[in-house]
């Protein structure tokens, strides 16, 4: 997030499953500073329910 905030960007790419802190959450702190940023969330997750649940909960576009 401090590497967002001192160099704001037009597109994020990340991973759903990080160290510190999930994809999905980093999604929903971007989105709440950030009205135009757009970000693509990785997953290696074969499951369809599991991204299904997490992206409701991000309020996410699945594609």
């Amino acid at each position: 997030m401090e590497r967002f905030e001192a160099n704001p960007v037009d597109i994020v790419i990340t991973d759903v499953s990080m160290g510190k802190m999930t994809g999905i959450a980093l999604t929903q702190r971007l989105c709440a500073r950030s009205k135009t940023v757009k970000v693509i969330c990785l997953s290696m997750h074969n499951e369809q329910e599991y991204v299904e649940s997490a992206s409701k909960r991000a309020q996410l576009a699945i594609y």
